[in-house]
């Protein structure tokens, strides 16, 4: 029997990611599908925690037309509000927002209580080389995108000086959640080596720093207790 497009998903993220530390679900919000988050803790290195998405490409936007996204984030944290928070947001948001890069969530409040960032931005993902962060499933096909942490303050200077420059400021780190907040009046700066497509890879090819497992035969039961909820999440666009 062919596989479906969940199974197909799961042996990407298998061979990609490893076995998983737990899964987390959120229900669907307005209709749309529940979000599954399979968390990595201690991953891509100790004392980080990394989650990936499943749920968000079953929703068939009209303006995905090339791929579908699956939202993935990866911070210095071992908390795992991180991951609940992002499958929170996407499930609010699956029939709502395209989840195009540029895309700002925020909420009402710290999104975690080991940060004071209250807003995600999304933006290519970091983690993986190129060829390793889409997958063509039965159906269609998914790719990666990532939600970095921000501080809704920021929003103002991110519209003035453009999504990139931005991105390339010194003061944002994308994996600290005790960042500073960006200064306005520091020049941004454009770091060598970075990559308007797609952002630079600190854990150059991070599937070969898993430990790879087989992936299973058959879909595994999503699990896990239902994450704390953001109050109020809000968009910018």
């Amino acid at each position: 029997m062919a596989k479906n497009n969940a199974e197909h998903y799961l042996e990407y993220l298998t061979a990609t990611f490893g076995e998983e530390s737990r899964i987390l679900r959120e229900d669907g919000v307005d209709g749309g599908p529940p979000i599954s988050m399979f968390v990595y803790e201690g991953a891509p290195e100790p004392g980080m925690i990394t989650g990936v998405t499943f749920g968000l490409s079953l929703v068939a936007n009209p303006a995905w037309t090339q791929s579908r996204p699956e939202m993935l984030i990866s911070m210095e944290s071992g908390s795992l509000d991180w991951p609940s928070v992002a499958a929170n947001l996407t499930a609010y948001f699956s029939r709502k927002k395209r989840f195009s890069y540029g895309d700002v969530f925020t909420v009402d409040g710290p999104l975690t209580e080991d940060t004071e960032m209250d807003a995600l931005l999304i933006f290519a993902q970091s983690l993986l080389e190129p060829e390793h962060a889409s997958v063509d499933l039965r159906d269609y096909r998914v790719h990666l995108s990532q939600f970095y942490p921000f501080y809704r303050s920021e929003i103002e200077l991110y519209e003035r000086i453009g999504l990139q420059a931005f991105w390339n400021h010194p003061d944002f780190g994308m994996y600290d959640p005790r960042r500073r907040v960006t200064s306005t009046t520091t020049q941004a700066r454009t770091r060598r080596g970075w990559s308007t497509a797609v952002a630079p890879s600190r854990f150059s090819m991070l599937h070969s720093r898993f430990n790879l497992n087989p992936a299973p035969n058959d879909l595994r039961r999503h699990c896990g207790a239902t994450p704390r909820r953001s109050p109020n999440p809000r968009v910018h666009r």
